[in-house]
């Protein structure tokens, strides 16, 4: 018996063809050259009688999608369409419980750099057609319009507050968020206070405390909740900072993990019972998780187009059948990441940098488990 997302597995069309033949391959190979080391198969590979039925079972659904997708097509501010494959249409559930979201078109960031609000707007409207409910990461050069242009899209924000190594910087960053919110608390479900803030040291464990405890003071009697996200491991070597938040925000990316993306889910499932036993009286929030498209090969873990959209598949089911929060990484492609991530940081986004879906959409729509 095949899974849901054995079933669903989807590929982006139009421009690539990958065939259930080369899975393995695919699975293990980068697009930026040759593995560091290709790990020897296990039970991600399939055997010649079971991978030719797969072939059979998906041609079988290609032919007869469940219904149609819509295009979501908007104009950016110089002009540029936007186009890219939306959810099933019919479907009165969204496919994506929350998305972790930086704005389309971004080759590059600099503190001067302003997103125009007709790229905000038209982006939103792209993915409220996916989701209810993004992730932002600060309140700088534009993203504080982001709440008011969810508004009439029905979309809640989860409002992301930057916390880097300056102070001064981030008091500013801090004050402005909280007119964001004082403005938007109907919007604004969650305030992420930092994002990976410990991981990178740019401030010690009691100056990120200050800062919770400042936006925590200032939301108090409002229906928002105040947490940061930081990688699971952090959480596990910090756990007074789970006392400072509402709810544990964890990062989990069985990419930086090793897992291969077979066992990718597992992966994320096991990190997530390690961190609720670590906080047993906190709810545990997976603020981060995905796998990319591009990138260097990691342990087992393979970044293509075909293990993003079996991974998504796959994790869909998971978090569905166990009702998770969760957020996926991310909404596009950001280009200007490859400074800091390398070739990985730039494909993880369901969407690319041109907002044209990554996914076959239609092929990962909502189902129920089985």
């Amino acid at each position: 018996m095949f899974s849901q997302a054995e079933k669903r597995l989807s590929f982006p069309t139009p421009g690539l063809s990958v065939g259930l033949e080369k899975w393995a391959d695919a699975a293990e190979h980068t697009r930026s050259g040759t593995p560091q080391h290709r790990p020897p198969r296990n039970s991600d590979s399939f055997p010649w009688l079971i991978r030719i039925a797969f072939l059979a079972l998906f041609a079988s659904f290609v032919l007869t999608t469940k219904a149609e997708a819509a295009a979501a097509v908007a104009k950016a501010a110089d002009g540029t369409e936007l186009a890219a494959e939306a959810a099933i249409a019919t479907s009165a559930e969204p496919l994506f419980a929350g998305l972790a979201y930086g704005p389309s078109g971004s080759y590059t960031v600099s503190p001067s750099l302003n997103v125009p609000e007709a790229r905000i707007r038209a982006d939103l409207q792209l993915l409220a057609t996916v989701t209810r409910r993004i992730r932002t990461y600060s309140v700088g050069n534009g993203m504080d319009r982001v709440p008011e242009i969810a508004r009439p899209l029905g979309m809640k924000v989860s409002l992301g507050i930057w916390l880097g190594p300056d102070k001064a910087e981030n008091s500013k960053e801090i004050a402005k968020a909280l007119t964001v919110i004082a403005a938007n608390a109907d919007v604004i479900d969650r305030v992420f206070v930092g994002s990976e803030t410990l991981q990178r040291k740019d401030l010690p464990l009691k100056d990120i405390i200050a800062s919770l405890r400042r936006v925590r003071h200032a939301v108090r009697g409002r229906n928002i909740e105040v947490t940061t996200g930081e990688i699971w491991s952090v959480w596990l070597a910090n756990p007074s900072l789970g006392q400072e938040c509402d709810v544990i925000g964890v990062h989990i990316h069985p990419y930086w993990d090793g897992y291969s993306v077979g066992e990718a889910v597992n992966g994320v499932i096991a990190r997530l019972e390690q961190i609720q036993q670590e906080f047993p009286g906190k709810r545990v929030i997976i603020a981060e998780t995905g796998w990319p498209s591009v990138g260097a090969v990691r342990g087992a873990a393979a970044p293509s187009p075909a293990g993003q959209a079996y991974f998504t598949s796959a994790f869909l089911d998971e978090a569905r059948t166990r009702q998770l929060d969760y957020y996926i990484v991310e909404a596009f492609d950001q280009p200007w990441k490859v400074g800091g991530e390398g070739e990985v940081g730039t494909g993880w986004g369901l969407f690319d940098v041109k907002t044209r879906s990554k996914l076959n959409l239609a092929g990962i729509s909502p189902l129920a488990p089985e």
